[in-house]
């Protein structure tokens, strides 16, 4: 066995981690001295006990991270009301580096928490992130078909000893109305919402500073180490490229996708959030 060996080793039980939501732990090879053929890795299971985004008086514990996840876990609800399979929603948010796919995020929640969910954070409907998201939609028909989660092994998937796998009725409660988008436009709709809703929040007091974002979303919910997190997002896309793409999605998809003020200022300027 070679060190290219041990380094595959190490990636597949860093996915394994990675697939189960273990977002803190991670596997390694201490430096040590190799006696007997034998080789020591160790696990490192670290546990996050609370995010705390501060800064601004108008901060309430949890409110940034509540309003982004919401916002990812109904663009999800909704691409699957249009018809999208659960699973290629899923691939796509895990193969772009999210822990786990939404879709198996609300089963693991439980769909009656998660309508109780939504509900509170829609409020009266009239904040920008709600125009054209059929979430609520998605979960009464869900519920209707007497689905919770994967407590009770039927969600939006169905679960058995074996794990995970597609539910067969899911096609007819949700019968697609067009072409399923391509990944690439499921990829954006997943990650620009949760990029326009941390700026709302900037623009609204949530949040004192980017770094105060993307630090709690990397460390709150597990957004994408690379990636810098949900502002970091907006210089890597570019501000300019980021709010046309916005703009498409928004004309295709919902106002929800239109760009706020602060991001079509920067985008004028050709604009970042960090200096390189």
């Amino acid at each position: 066995i070679g060190f290219s060996d041990l380094q595959a080793m190490m990636k597949k039980i860093n996915t394994l981690y990675k697939s189960k939501g273990q977002v803190t732990a991670r596997a390694i090879l201490p430096p040590q001295k190799i006696e007997n053929g034998t080789v020591h890795v160790a696990l490192i299971e670290g546990k996050l006990g609370a995010v705390a985004v501060k800064g601004s008086a108008r901060t309430a514990e949890a409110f940034f991270t509540s309003r982004i996840v919401t916002t990812y876990t109904t663009e999800a609800l909704t691409l699957l009301a249009e018809g999208v399979p659960p699973q290629l929603i899923d691939n796509v948010a895990v193969n772009a580096g999210m822990p786990l796919g939404p879709c198996a995020l609300a089963d693991l929640t439980t769909l009656t928490l998660l309508a109780d969910i939504v509900a509170s954070m829609r409020g009266d409907g009239t904040r920008p992130s709600w125009g054209g998201i059929r979430a609520e939609d998605a979960l009464a028909r869900l519920l209707a078909a007497g689905r919770t989660g994967k407590a009770a092994g039927t969600g939006i998937y169905d679960y058995d000893e074996a794990g995970r796998r597609p539910w067969s009725g899911l096609p007819a409660l949700f019968p697609a109305a067009s072409a399923v988008p391509a990944p690439e436009t499921i990829r954006r709709r997943l990650f620009n919402v949760q990029s326009l809703e941390a700026v709302r929040c900037i623009e609204d007091g949530v949040l004192a500073s980017p770094g105060d974002g993307d630090v709690g979303s990397v460390m709150g919910w597990g957004y994408p180490a690379h990636l810098g997190g949900v502002l970091s997002y907006v210089d890597t896309v570019g501000s300019r490229a980021l709010a046309d793409q916005c703009n498409e999605l928004a004309d295709a998809y919902g106002a929800r996708f239109a760009p706020p003020a602060m991001l079509a200022g920067m985008a004028a300027r050709d604009a970042r959030f960090h200096a390189v």
